[in-house]
């Protein structure tokens, strides 16, 4: 199988043709890693500077579903795929904050 060049693709289009390229070479995997990279990348610095864990666990679900959001919207998240990686940032997000909430206040 061979792979499209990159100057195949029609740059001048916007930015958001890069990573489409890319997604595209490597079998839909970029967008998503690039998620998971931002979401451990929020949760790991809201860890450290806090020494919170769930609440790195919600600022890197939010973080991530508005990324996914933004990709959805400017076609980088295209398809079933697409749709399902931005159900389970929006239910990351969701469970986050969940889990502030019932989290026991320490005196």
């Amino acid at each position: 199988m061979t792979y499209p060049s990159i100057t195949s693709v029609n740059l001048s289009e916007g930015f958001q043709e890069v990573p489409i390229y890319l997604d595209t070479v490597t079998g839909g995997f970029f967008i998503i890693m690039l998620l998971l990279t931002i979401y451990i990348v929020f949760v790991t610095g809201f860890y450290f500077s806090k020494r919170d864990l769930l609440g790195g666990f919600a600022v890197g679900g939010f973080a991530v579903a508005l990324m996914a959001i933004l990709f959805r919207v400017s076609g980088m998240l295209q398809g079933e795929t697409g749709t399902l990686v931005l159900s389970v940032c929006i239910v990351a997000a969701v469970a986050g904050m969940a889990g502030l909430f019932v989290k026991k206040r320490e005196p």
